[in-house]
């Protein structure tokens, strides 16, 4: 590295020196043809602690070496030179800037981003901050009036060139794997690998969405790679013969469907629901308590002195809203006291008197409570069935699969004239104020049996490729000592069955053989995967069990 940094100043002199050959005369071009001048050279390089220097017997060693003409030259070009390395400094800064934003998901600009705003935005003002630390850097921004690097135009180009870049590194590993499993989301909690943001509001159509993560994966040449695919739970996903899934598996056969653990079961079928008008205002309702309440620290506290406190919102996860509703229901009242306090209290402001009206208004809204106790019913079950996917999901489909029932099953009982009595009756007990005409009990039965049939769809179609996955407990190392005695016969046949010409099935059989009978080998799952990559066996095998593994957090046994 020393040796080419002194090496790129003397190239640099002698471009400069050449440049200048038109002024010399033909007696003095005919001696420089003639004769290399090898003067010594005082030049330095500091790199780290370390000074290096030029040395004289480099003119020996690299016989293209030699002196350039003029001094005056000499010097521009070491100043130029340190110039153009605090410029590579400046820039480096200002790409790590952008990588930072991006890995943390910050916004780079603010509203009212100009010289005298408090607030100029994240990207300007980390390049503040860095510059009260870093001498170069605030010098760049006192000195340079061409190029600060801080305009929306260089802004953009950066996060242009990083996105390139990174998209680059991507299609490499594209070209390297044999297969992949693809995701796409509401939301950007857990990625992979990162292809972007893409724009669906033009059709939110099973078609629509299929349609764009299509072109995607063309524009990948991916080719019939795809071995797994997983969604959130939007309704578009849920047609057995025309959702995203099937359109998908059509293309790309082996894209067995999976339910990713980032997806927590209860606020995807949640949101899976929301294109039911009434649910998607319930939904809407909810994040209205916690946006009032958590705007104001006096707010907060007129809560904490009923007792209790809202959950803090996490729209990343849907979280909020399971435990908003299992929230507002068991602390009803409190919320409803406090709620009034604020309209009949004169101390409090016009926003917050207006605000909580409305909020009050939803709390005495028969169809609002009836939902709330609806929902927090059936939130119990199926977070119970979610709870049992996390644990056994790699050790026990078939015991997974039967819960899947079970809640299918339970959610069709739910389904009756008794059910709906029961939650009416639990609303009124709710808020003593409300009643519900024989019209209005007819409504909310209707939008029940629609609710729970939009939610069995769902789980039906969500889960449908579930018993395909028992192969993945050819893995399970817990189980490697009963597979010595028992050899995962069906397991391995199924895993062939939906994966077929894939792997060389004599050599994968002897291969577990081998590890089943080895106490020594019952390594955890991707453990278990290396190990066979290093015996240089089976690299299908470690390829399609890596992006099971993306979504199946193997190594804990639960779904990921």
């Amino acid at each position: 590295m020393d040796f080419y940094c002194i090496v790129h100043q003397m190239v640099a002199l002698i471009v400069l020196s050449l440049c200048s050959l038109g002024s010399f005369s033909y007696e003095e071009k005919c001696n420089l043809k003639g004769k290399r001048p090898t003067p010594y050279l005082s030049l330095e390089y500091k790199e780290a602690k370390t000074l290096k220097k030029f040395k004289l017997s480099w003119y020996s060693k690299f016989n293209w070496i030699e002196h350039s003409i003029s001094e005056s030259r000499r010097l521009t070009a070491i100043n130029h030179n340190k110039q153009v390395d605090i410029n590579r400094k400046i820039l480096a800064c200002l790409i790590d800037v952008v990588c930072f934003l991006g890995k943390q998901e910050l916004a780079f600009r603010g509203h009212r981003e100009n010289e005298s705003s408090l607030n100029k935005g994240n990207y300007c003002e980390i390049l503040d901050l860095l510059a009260k630390e870093e001498q170069f850097i605030r010098e760049h921004f006192l000195t340079n009036s061409v190029f600060k690097g801080t305009s929306h135009d260089i802004q953009n180009y950066l996060i242009h060139c990083v996105t390139t870049v990174l998209n680059s590194h991507i299609l490499k590993e594209l070209q390297i794997t044999n297969f992949i499993s693809i995701q796409a989301d509401e939301t950007t909690d857990i990625e992979e690998r990162f292809i972007g943001f893409f724009d669906v509001s033009k059709s939110k159509t099973a078609a629509g969405l299929s349609e764009v993560i299509l072109n995607e994966l063309s524009k990948w040449n991916i080719d019939q790679k795809v071995v797994c695919q997983t969604y959130d739970g939007a309704s578009v996903m849920a047609g057995e013969k025309n959702g995203v899934q099937s359109i998908i598996q059509n293309i790309y056969p082996m894209a067995i469907f999976i339910h990713c653990y980032a997806h927590q079961l209860n606020l995807v079928l949640l949101h899976g629901a929301k294109t039911i008008k009434d649910v998607k205002l319930f939904i809407a309702n909810l994040t209205m308590f916690h946006t009032f309440f958590s705007r104001s620290s006096k707010r907060s506290v007129l809560l904490r002195e009923q007792g209790f406190k809202l959950p803090n919102q996490c729209n990343t996860r849907w979280n909020y809203h399971l435990r908003a509703a299992l929230s507002i229901k068991t602390h009803f009242n409190e919320l409803k006291n406090a709620v009034s306090h604020v309209v009949d209290d004169p101390g409090w402001d016009s926003t917050s008197v207006c605000t909580t009206s409305g909020i009050l208004s939803i709390m005495n809204n028969r169809k609002f409570v009836y939902l709330l106790v609806l929902f927090s019913k059936i939130f119990i079950f199926i977070d119970h069935t979610f709870c049992i996917l996390q644990n056994k999901s790699t050790t026990d489909i078939k015991y997974c699969v039967n819960e899947i029932k079970s809640l299918t099953s339970w959610l069709k009982d739910l389904r009756n004239e008794t059910s709906i009595h029961d939650i009416i009756k639990c609303s009124i007990e709710l808020n003593t104020d409300l009643k519900y005409t024989n019209e209005e009990q007819a409504t909310l039965r209707r939008l029940t049996f629609e609710i729970i049939d939009s939610l069995i769809v769902q789980i039906n179609i969500r889960f449908k490729d579930f018993e395909k996955l028992e192969f993945v407990e050819i893995i399970n190392e817990k189980m490697f000592a009963s597979y010595k005695v028992h050899f995962p016969e069906e397991k391995l046949r199924q895993l062939f069955k939906y994966y077929p010409d894939i792997f060389d099935k004599d050599r994968l059989k002897n291969e577990l053989y081998i590890i089943y009978a080895d106490p020594l080998k019952y390594f955890a799952p991707l453990e278990f995967i290396n190990y066979i990559f290093k015996s240089k066996n089976i690299k299908h095998f470690l390829n399609i069990f890596t992006n099971f593994s993306n979504e199946y957090d193997i190594d804990h046994n639960y779904i990921r």
